[in-house]
């Protein structure tokens, strides 16, 4: 006689598939950060609020995207900060010192001045065989290094922008032309569906009010009064 043994699979027992992942204490986490501020400050979820958040953010979910292309390729890059204050410094002169340049043409420079110092790291790490995080740490320093040297303690402020500009944050992307910042755009086109291309030119005309009409019979009933 031959003895048979049946394997059976450990019951899994605790909470359902998608507590189990590995997000989930994160987003248990950031649900119990907002009830609490929340709690102690009933205007936090309102509609300034969560419009003040999602500004505040813009620039660190920019370079999430970016970042997460790296980690994706089991890589990392320590210097994308050193970069950020580089490219935001020289958009920053671009404006305050050329005066009328368009916003597009400061748009690809900033990207092109990125992209070069993303494209030296890339280099460095396929060329040199030398792992990302040294050659993004030391990257970092020399990024950093040439954005002290170059601003020298300068700074930038909001009035040295174009109007239009600063508007793009707050600006829905509605496509109305009515909107004073769209006006400022010189440009015959932009290649964004929710900007309105090119100046508005708004006119008025004064309606004449119509003179209400009467009948002859009322036109008789006057003329025998006016008589009696």
């Amino acid at each position: 006689m031959t003895a048979t043994t049946v394997q059976t699979e450990p019951s899994r027992s605790g909470p359902p598939g998608l507590l189990r992942t590995r997000e989930m204490p994160v987003a248990l986490a950031l649900i119990a950060l907002v009830l609490f501020t929340y709690l102690n400050n009933s205007r936090f979820l309102s509609a300034q609020g969560i419009k003040d958040l999602l500004l505040n953010s813009t620039i660190i979910v920019i370079l999430a995207v970016g970042q997460a292309l790296v980690i994706i390729t089991r890589n990392v890059d320590l210097s994308v900060g050193s970069i950020l204050g580089l490219v935001a410094f020289a958009t920053g002169t671009l404006f305050a010192t050329v005066s009328g340049i368009p916003i597009v043409v400061v748009f690809l420079a900033g990207m092109a001045l990125g992209a070069a110092l993303g494209a030296i790291n890339g280099l460095l790490v396929t060329a040199a065989k030398v792992p990302a995080l040294v050659i993004t740490l030391g990257t970092l320093y020399i990024y950093r290094g040439l954005n002290n040297a170059w601003a020298g303690g300068k700074q930038y402020f909001a009035d040295d922008r174009p109007a239009a500009f600063g508007a793009l944050s707050t600006t829905p992307c509605s496509g109305s032309r009515s909107s004073p910042s769209w006006r400022s755009w010189s440009w015959p086109s932009w290649p964004c569906t929710c900007a309105a291309p090119g100046p508005v030119v708004t006119s008025t005309r004064s309606v004449p009010t119509p003179t209400p009409r009467t009948s002859s019979a009322s036109r008789s009933d006057a003329a025998s009064s006016s008589r009696s």
